[in-house]
């Protein structure tokens, strides 16, 4: 990867993770995203990367989120903590950012419970992350010296601004989507595309207009993203395109936790089938014609397949399921990845997936839902990573073809993704991410970005 432009080193570049800054004053970062994993998940991934290097840290989001995340935040060296915003685990399950004013909501709810929550020292146990028991240490007084908000968790962004913190934001997308996002807060173009687009793009247009981009032109931001996928992209300097910040090393299924996936996959080997992996996120409502379609175009393929489905969808599926399929609510991801008898995804293209699938340098079966995942599967397709199905009027035909293309093309496809997963890797990555964080710290204010800096470009190619 090419050095992006000295403008950008205001806010970090790869120079920097080659380098190396002086050692950085150990700081109290307060992580904080809206509880929809897609956003929640690689603002984990900073959280981990931020107390892994000493920092003291704790992430915030929904109450509800507690018993999907708050152990593997101690595991990892910093904790949770929940807003008391009444939200359940299941009523988080059934929210959708496509069907309604999502963002705007979860700013608006979670935005005084931050406020407090950042106004009044907190009582934090810290643990020590060293060891896989990590030791609580004594009870402490904790107040923040930044706060790193994903995009689209307003409530981050404007307390931040309120409380005159220090503010970081990620951005889990590709750098040629942002780039069109940065115009959300032109009336004129935010008036024309909202003539024409989903009421639940009107909604996410108008809190990126009004929150959002806003605080992406003046704060440093990280772009999870890279040229490996986005090719030449020019952003203002205030960003760091850092690539992945996780998938670097490979995670192994355990026998103790994953024994049926094993024999699973032993039993593929030994039959000489190729190993599919079905993944639709937890956000996308697939119907019974698309739950048969793809059950049905696989099934006529002679493959296996391991398939993460939710259990009320698994009523559609016909009885008894072929031995070819293992099917669960939830699949170890990142271990399956990591099998190399794994032969392609199917992937519904969320930009976390997406880089997922390509740090394991999987060929994919693009079946994109809504929103961004679109974007991504374009990208992934024109990068030659595997075919395009539209979930919208997919058959089993269409299913069992796009399951053969990438059998009978399976060289080029893997060597694609080979090229993209040894680019990826080359990124900067989290180590910058954290540096970024403590450069705006050292800086003393997130919105010292000067006029001259914010009309130069940095590009990346």
């Amino acid at each position: 990867m090419k050095r992006q432009a000295e403008s950008q080193d205001v806010a970090g570049s790869p120079n920097q993770r080659k380098v190396g800054r002086k050692s950085a004053p150990k700081l109290k970062v307060l992580c904080y995203s809206c509880p929809l994993m897609g956003h929640v998940t690689p603002t984990l991934s900073l959280a981990s990367a931020l107390a892994k290097k000493g920092h003291e840290v704790i992430f915030v989001s929904s109450q509800g989120l507690a018993g999907k995340v708050a152990e593997s935040c101690r595991r990892s060296g910093y904790m949770f903590r929940g807003l008391a915003d009444a939200m359940t685990a299941e009523e988080l399950r059934t929210i959708h950012p496509a069907e309604g004013p999502v963002f705007m909501d979860f700013t608006e709810k979670h935005g005084p419970l931050l406020a407090q929550m950042i106004k009044v020292e907190m009582k934090i146990e810290k643990y020590h992350s060293s060891g896989p028991s990590p030791r609580l240490k004594s009870p402490q007084n904790w107040k923040p010296d930044v706060v790193v908000a994903d995009f689209a968790s307003g409530a981050g962004l404007l307390q931040a601004k309120e409380m005159q913190l220090p503010l970081v934001i990620n951005v889990p997308m590709p750098a040629s989507l942002l780039r069109r996002v940065l115009l959300a807060d032109n009336p004129l173009l935010n008036y024309i595309v909202s003539n024409w687009i989903q009421v639940g793009d009107k909604h996410a247009i108008q809190y990126l207009g009004q929150v959002a981009v806003p605080a992406l032109k003046t704060a440093p931001s990280i772009v999870n993203s890279s040229s490996a996928l986005d090719g030449r992209i020019s952003l203002p300097p205030n960003f760091l395109i850092s690539g992945p910040l996780d998938g670097f090393a490979a995670k192994p299924l355990l026998p103790s936790r994953h024994a049926d996936i094993l024999q699973f996959v032993k039993t593929a080997k030994s039959q000489a089938k190729p190993l599919f992996y079905i993944t639709t996120g937890s956000l996308m409502d697939l119907s019974k014609e698309q739950v048969l379609a793809l059950y049905e175009g696989f099934a006529s393929c002679d493959v296996r397949v391991l398939w993460s489905l939710k259990d009320t969808k698994r009523d559609f599926l016909p009885k008894p399921l072929s031995a070819d399929f293992l099917i669960a609510a939830w699949m170890p991801q990142v271990e399956i990845l990591s099998l190399q008898e794994l032969t392609a995804v199917l992937t519904h293209c969320g930009w976390g997936g997406s880089l997922e699938c390509m740090m394991a340098a999987k060929p994919v079966i693009c079946f994109p839902g809504f929103g961004d995942q679109q974007q991504n599967a374009r990208i992934l397709n024109r990068k030659g990573c595997g075919p395009l199905l539209k979930p919208s009027s997919v058959t089993a035909g269409a299913v069992a073809a796009a399951v053969k293309d990438v059998l009978t093309k399976i060289q080029t496809y893997q060597g694609n993704a080979r090229r993209i997963s040894d680019d990826l890797r080359q990124s900067p990555g989290p180590e910058a991410a954290v540096e970024l964080v403590e450069k705006a710290v050292e800086d003393g204010s997130a919105s010292s970005t000067s006029s001259e800096a914010a009309s130069s470009r940095c590009v990346v190619s």
